[in-house]
């Protein structure tokens, strides 16, 4: 008897790529941060929320603030 089935559909029956454009650049403008161009934030695709904040604020930070923009 099969109790799961476990599969990633990003990209296989969905394309959730926009979803995650709209999502960070509504993070950043909450908290007062320019809106990222759809094709800098498409580059650290497959990468943590926080690794991704942190490659696009492309400046000096502290890890709070990438908690605060990640919440």
């Amino acid at each position: 008897m099969i109790r799961a089935v476990i599969f990633d559909l990003d990209g296989t029956l969905i394309d959730a790529l926009l979803g995650h454009v709209i999502t960070i650049n509504r993070a950043f403008a909450a908290k007062g941060y320019p809106e990222q161009k759809p094709e800098e934030i498409y580059k650290y695709y497959g990468q943590t929320v926080n690794e991704i904040i942190r490659a696009l604020l492309k400046r000096p930070y502290v890890d709070a603030e990438i908690e605060e923009i990640a919440r």
